[in-house]
């Protein structure tokens, strides 16, 4: 994530993953995120966290579940 994000930095990792932290601005961060399938976790803002999982659950709807 960081070689695509320029300004991203690493809040904490560990064994498990990494919690990383970036301004971004468009919609097409949205896409790459999406990308990414089950390998990330949007957890803010909370109104953009709500846009994917409308997305995600559309997308499950696509799928027939």
């Amino acid at each position: 994530m960081l070689d695509r994000l320029p300004n991203a930095q690493v809040v904490r990792q560990d064994n498990q993953g990494a919690v990383i932290k970036a301004t971004v601005f468009g919609r097409g961060i949205k896409m790459w995120l999406l990308s990414q399938a089950e390998f990330v976790e949007v957890l803010g803002p909370p109104d953009f966290r709500q846009e994917m999982v409308k997305t995600v659950a559309k997308m499950l709807q696509v799928y027939g579940t």
